[in-house]
């Protein structure tokens, strides 16, 4: 039996120079999940594709909930990748805000 093919692995660009881990465009604002790929972009989070320059980052950053974890992982991981809320619920942390975000708070 042979392994599994690396098309089932996600690809995970790299951080724009300059700008925050997990920002990976600028033209359109990217931002990625950085343990399963997943990208967001004005369209996916449902803003105009132009809103200004100005806020255009801040909007995707805000909205597409890929976010870093604001606390210590609560089983003693110390990384601290940009997710996508189901990778961060996923990872089963115990703290206030990941228990609060599991009950819709």
């Amino acid at each position: 039996m042979s392994a599994q093919p690396a098309e089932s692995l996600p690809v995970i660009f790299p951080t724009v120079p300059g700008k925050v881990a997990g920002i990976v465009n600028m033209t359109p604002v990217t931002v990625q999940c950085q343990e399963c790929g997943a990208l967001a972009t004005c369209e996916t989070v449902g803003l105009p594709s132009k809103i200004g320059k100005t806020g255009e980052a801040a909007c995707v950053l805000i909205l597409s909930g890929f976010h870093f974890h604001s606390y210590p992982w609560s089983d003693g991981r110390t990384d601290n990748p940009r997710l996508c809320r189901p990778c961060r619920m996923a990872r089963q942390c115990q703290c206030h805000r990941c228990r609060e975000e599991r009950r819709g708070a």
